[in-house]
């Protein structure tokens, strides 16, 4: 669900409104904001995207998932351990803002200015976790149904 809902709904909108200020790719982490689970367990989603004609970078990806891997670690953004906590930076987190949580839901962006950076992943955090609790809904709503008709 996260990587069908990433690539076929953020990725374009991110593309039109951003692509337009030279970036050419841009990569992006979403990982549970589980303290219990490693970070490698706790990752949905690593992915590059770029313009057609581009190669992609590595960096990108890279700094996408450490600052997803400091968050996870931390359960504070990227963009606050730099500015309000450096003693909790460690070697290999990055030293730019751009992840965001919601509701359980990390996510880290990288490729763009770090300021955009940070609203692209609360925008993809912010949806995604829309799409959770409307799932959980529906799943409840079904249950009530059933419910209902076996005590007919």
């Amino acid at each position: 669900m996260v990587r069908e809902f990433v690539s076929e709904l953020v990725i374009p909108r991110v593309r039109d409104d951003y692509y337009g200020s030279g970036e050419s790719q841009f990569a992006v982490c979403v990982v549970l904001e589980a303290p219990d689970l490693e970070f490698e367990e706790a990752v949905l989603l690593e992915k590059a995207f770029c313009l057609p004609g581009f190669e992609v970078d590595p960096k990108y990806q890279v700094n996408a998932t450490a600052k997803a891997r400091s968050h996870h670690r931390t359960g504070h953004s990227s963009g606050e351990l730099v500015s309000l906590k450096p003693a909790l930076l460690r070697s290999g987190d990055c030293i730019w803002g751009g992840s965001a949580s919601v509701d359980g839901i990390i996510v880290a962006v990288s490729g763009f200015k770090h300021y955009w950076d940070v609203q692209i992943a609360g925008q993809i955090a912010y949806e995604l976790a829309g799409r959770v609790m409307h799932a959980h809904l529906q799943g409840i709503e079904q249950m009530r149904a059933n419910r209902v008709a076996i005590l007919s």
